[in-house]
């Protein structure tokens, strides 16, 4: 008898739903978070979203939507312009001084010449 109970069950029973979290879901948005990307293993940024999961209904499974939050990609910072500039970095001015020093130079190769 217990072998037919056990038979009976398991041909009428159904897959289980389970509810699980999405692998990216966070608590608070607006906070920083360590599961974005498609590896789940990124830094990001926790938003609202929409959620879906399936749900048995009076027309079998259905899909319902509800607010969840999730762990996003946070968007990429635009490049600096301007301010301060980094340790090592180089800058050429076109002023005065580099002028004259290639004036001077010139002088000095054209005077060379005339006496050679």
């Amino acid at each position: 008898m217990r072998t037919l109970l056990i038979a009976l069950t398991l041909l009428v029973s159904t897959t289980a739903l389970a509810d699980i979290p999405p692998p990216n879901q966070c608590d608070k948005p607006g906070a920083a978070c360590d599961t974005a990307g498609p590896d789940y293993k990124s830094p990001g940024v926790c938003q609202t979203q929409r959620c879906s999961r399936q749900l048995p209904g009076p027309n079998g499974v259905e899909k319902h939507e509800y607010d969840c939050n999730l762990c996003m990609p946070a968007p990429a910072k635009p490049p600096a312009t301007g301010g301060a500039k980094k340790a090592g970095a180089c800058s050429v001015g076109g002023g005065a001084g580099g002028a004259a020093t290639i004036m001077l130079l010139a002088g000095f190769l054209l005077a060379t010449r005339r006496r050679g």
